[in-house]
């Protein structure tokens, strides 16, 4: 830090002393155009300014350089300090002297003393090359230069020449896959498929299928009590009147597109309509976050029993504590079906995923009804971690868990709706 310091210092006083050497040379980088030094003035330069001209102006106590249009701030005067003593060009080192200056003609840098000992001040640097952007393509170009650049739509990932092969620049994410929800199973079930997931009647958990095996989506956090039974109100223009609904009423609202359950604190989300974004990389789950983790990681925390993401720098919670559900009703999934079934008493609460349209139905055993609608593509989730009151300003589909009422939330572009409803104990 003492060395650094002393850099800082030693280039304020380099470039202020550059008036009085004024055999110092100002050479410019190939193709660049050099600085020319005005020196120091009370007022603004106004007469033959051109491009890189450079003064201090004693009253500001700022450098500032002309870039062909106004005078930009260069440097700002920093604390006093101890002068540099310069000593002009030379192809040897001078006699050491602390502070004292100087730039080596064939070493290309310039040093400064510091205790006896002669350290770098500075490096002559050399120009850069902008990249040349040429466009999408399905093929290398064949002519090409140095920093030219295109995107291989084959690849999918940007490329750059560097004047002996082509190296990538950046490489397109990968698309998440959809969970296939196969239904309710006392065991893992047989001949299954990565991203299958079920409910296991066994041990209360639902699961997805990976690579590594069966993963814990969520657990149960009670035991279910019997009674409450399902009662579907199909398909309203909204929330229905205070004080008409009982527990296990649900019904889809046309108006938002959400499903609604009515439970002992009042209508809560069963189903929300969609929005397509950034996929979740669902890792399990383990007692610690995982190492070396990616953007929208998530796992499930058996010491903590929440849901954690990776914003990218750090965990934040998805999900903490029991979900309040109404306990004992009971849908049958059958899967994904191309028409509907004929409905019947018989078929009272199975439910399908129709691949057709894309939407979801239940059967209230006389005719199906629409449980959850298919989703449009929208814009990804905007995590923005964990907060004590709801963000204002805030941008469309930012998101949040909020410590004081531990729910999640996401902002719609007008008002923020529940994401994820926080834990309370089952009846």
């Amino acid at each position: 830090m003492k060395h650094l310091y002393l850099v800082v210092i030693a280039a304020f006083a380099l470039l202020f002393n550059l008036n009085s050497c004024s055999e110092a040379p100002l050479a410019a980088g190939n193709g660049g155009y050099p600085i020319k030094w005005l020196g120091e003035s009370d007022t603004i330069p106004t007469k033959n300014v051109v491009l890189n001209n450079v003064y201090f102006n004693l009253v500001e106590k700022k450098t500032y350089i002309y870039n062909g249009k106004k005078w930009d701030v260069m440097a700002v005067s920093g604390i006093d300090g101890i002068s540099i003593r310069w000593q002009g060009d030379t192809n040897d080192y001078p006699a050491p002297i602390d502070n004292y200056a100087f730039y080596h003609t064939e070493e290309k840098q310039s040093f400064i003393c510091h205790n006896g000992v002669w350290e770098t001040l500075s490096k002559n640097g050399s120009n850069g090359l902008s990249i040349n952007w040429l466009k999408d393509t399905y093929v290398e170009p064949i002519n090409k230069a140095v920093n030219d650049a295109y995107y291989d739509v084959t690849m999918k990932c940007s490329r750059l020449w560097d004047g002996t092969e082509w190296q990538v620049m950046s490489v397109d994410g990968l698309d998440g896959k959809s969970i296939n929800w196969i239904g309710e199973y006392p065991a893992e079930p047989k001949d299954s498929k990565i991203n299958d997931a079920y409910y296991n009647s066994t041990d209360h958990a639902s699961y997805v299928k990976t690579s590594s095996g069966w993963m814990v989506i969520c657990k149960d956090g009670f035991s279910p009590a019997e009674g409450s039974v399902l009662k579907w109100l199909g398909e309203l223009d909204g929330m229905p009147l205070a004080g008409t609904s009982k527990i296990g009423d649900a019904f889809y609202n046309k108006v938002d597109g959400c499903s609604y359950i009515f439970v002992s604190s009042g209508w809560t989300m069963l189903a929300r309509a969609g929005k397509n974004g950034i996929s979740i990389v669902w890792k399990g789950e383990f007692p610690d976050d995982p190492d070396s983790a990616q953007l929208n990681w998530a796992y499930y925390n058996t010491q903590e029993n929440v849901s954690k993401i990776f914003n990218g720098k750090s965990w934040d919670i998805m999900c903490k504590g029991t979900m309040e559900m109404v306990e004992g009703l009971s849908i049958v999934w059958i899967g994904e079906l191309d028409e509907e079934p004929v409905a019947s008493i018989e078929k009272l609460n199975w439910a399908y995923y129709n691949r057709i349209n894309g939407n979801s139905y239940i059967c209230t055993g006389k005719i199906w009804n629409l449980l959850a609608k298919a989703g449009e593509d929208g814009l990804s989730i905007l995590w923005q971690g964990e907060l004590d009151t709801f963000p204002n300003p805030a941008s469309i589909n930012w998101a949040f868990y909020h410590n004081q009422n531990h729910n999640s939330y996401i902002y719609d572009g007008k008002a923020w709706d529940l994401l994820c409803k926080g834990g309370y104990n089952g009846v």
